[in-house]
């Protein structure tokens, strides 16, 4: 799935990515497949999507 990058905090390591399906996924850090394990704002990226304990979330984040 590709979405963009809504928010993505660097100092704490998380953000949400707004789906191509309009919803918003959480995106960890760890969760980013690059060597820059951040995303800036409106940046375009390909996700997995899964459901995540406290809701969906953004798997094998990968930049465009």
């Amino acid at each position: 799935m590709t979405g963009t990058c809504k928010e993505f905090d660097a100092d704490k390591g998380y953000g949400t990515i707004l789906g191509e399906d309009n919803q918003s996924y959480f995106c960890h850090f760890s969760a980013i497949q690059s060597e820059r394990i951040s995303l800036e704002p409106e940046e375009v990226v390909t996700f997995e999507p899964a459901d995540g304990k406290r809701g969906k979330m953004a798997t094998l984040v990968k930049h465009i």
